[in-house]
């Protein structure tokens, strides 16, 4: 039995969770190990004031499950976690690359999104999952405690759980405390509803100490999958009964007919889950956005073997006009994408970009494009140029316009289980002209 395998072991027996299965027993268990190992190291320059960041970078994710005699999923522990080093040391706040990497005291941090282990307690349809863990149908929602779901296969699931919010820039969490509940309704074999209501309570929060923060969070979802071709999928949510967010997708495939589509619409008041999550202090900053709109359709359609069209629409409209400003932009984009691959040689890959911004800053007609090479699987080459009108960089809290780049990127798989990455790029925007090189490895096991 390999290492990892042991610890799970020792865990499921530890807690007792799993010896109703006779899991403890190590004959009656077959175990999985699946993980990924990926180290990396990143360089950045900036021409107009010749500083640079240099940032290594490693991150690890592995899945241990056990099933029983039967085929059943008898035990499973997940870890996913992050540790990053400022190679330069803190930057400051003038500086060109000062962000999220910067706001702590240390230029070595770690981060654990997730720490967990799941198995039945009493019987098959009720499972416990103790540690840090996300609740996936609220984005960037995690905790630390314990989450305990029911699945009989009727119509009526349901989660309940309990801990304390994770907030990574906080040292300490004490009177902090999450309680929810979730239910999950199969009104028929392809429609489901899902309704969660969750307490937040955040003691001395950073921006003022002498406060005590209480939320409620409620999350409606619904997912309809019509038939094998189309899929809908709707949630909106509020905090202290005041809307959160509201979207709506619905995705269309057609394979056999060559084409597939995409439409979605989001209603956004404000960035509701920093209350439980926030990355930094600097980031609390960033939460105060103004109510807008966004909406984006998308069509691909495949002319032959070798050559695909897309159309596409993506737009933002705020609700005041007196909140345009960083971040908050108004903008139309119609763009169309042109790919073609073995049209002049074997395993070669092309696309065109076309793309029409329309805004209150200017109306601008832009476009990219790109070659790559497969030289056989997990061996690929790649160069092109690109272009945005807007882009927000959360982790420096700049908003780069008419950004311009070129890029090259090189994926080399060096056995089965391990790959090299290589990246390289130019851009220019109105800081500036930047320089940005990245090389990792990831070895999967």
């Amino acid at each position: 039995m390999q290492p990892v395998a042991h610890i799970a072991l020792i865990l499921v027996c530890f807690f007792g969770l799993a010896n109703r299965n006779g899991l403890c027993a190590q004959t009656t268990s077959n175990w999985d190990i699946r993980g990924r190992l990926d180290a990396s190291w990143r360089y950045r320059s900036h021409s107009n004031t010749n500083q640079n960041d240099q940032l290594a970078a490693t991150s690890a994710y592995l899945d241990a499950t056990a099933t029983d005699e039967n085929g059943a999923n008898a035990f499973n522990f997940i870890f996913d976690g992050f540790l990053q080093a400022d190679l330069n040391g803190l930057e400051d706040p003038g500086d060109s690359f000062f962000g999220l990497s910067d706001t702590r005291e240390h230029s070595v941090r770690g981060f654990v999104y997730g720490a967990y282990a799941e198995a039945p307690v009493l019987s098959e349809d009720l499972r416990l999952r103790v540690g840090r863990q996300e609740i996936h149908r609220q984005d960037a929602l995690y905790f630390d405690g314990a989450m305990a779901s029911f699945d009989d296969g009727g119509p009526i699931s349901a989660t309940v759980y309990a801990g304390m919010p994770v907030r990574f820039y906080e040292d300490t969490r004490s009177g902090d405390l999450l309680l929810g509940a979730g239910v999950r309704w199969r009104v028929q074999r392809n429609f489901r509803l899902s309704l969660d209501q969750i307490y937040l309570r955040d003691k001395a929060p950073p921006g003022d100490p002498s406060l005590t923060v209480r939320n409620d969070l409620r999350i409606l979802g619904l997912q309809w999958l019509r038939d094998e071709h189309t899929t809908v999928r709707a949630s909106s949510s509020w905090l202290d009964n005041e809307p959160r967010r509201s979207e709506v997708s619905v995705f269309f495939n057609f394979p056999e007919r060559g084409w597939w589509t995409r439409v979605h619409l989001r209603r956004q008041e404000d960035y509701g889950e920093v209350v439980a999550t926030d990355l930094s202090p600097f980031a609390v900053t960033l939460g105060d956005v103004a109510p807008y709109w966004t909406a984006g359709a998308e069509l691909h359609r495949s002319f032959s073997d070798s050559a695909d069209l897309g159309i596409g629409f993506q737009g933002r409209w705020l609700n005041k006009n007196e909140d345009y400003g960083v971040f908050n932009r108004e903008y139309n984009r119609w763009f169309a994408i042109l790919t073609g691959h073995d049209f002049l040689m074997t395993d070669l890959e092309a696309g065109l970009r076309a793309d029409v911004w329309n805004s209150s800053d200017a109306d601008i007609l832009a476009g990219g494009a790109f070659a790559a090479y497969e030289i056989e699987k997990g061996r690929r080459f790649e160069v092109g140029t690109d272009f945005s009108k807007y882009r927000y960089d959360l982790f420096t809290g700049n908003e780069y316009l008419d950004d311009r780049q070129i890029y090259g990127r090189v994926r080399y798989a060096v056995t089965d289980s391990a790959s090299f990455r290589l990246r390289v790029a130019r851009s220019r925007s109105q800081f500036g002209t930047d320089a940005f090189l990245e090389v990792s490895l990831a070895l999967d096991f």
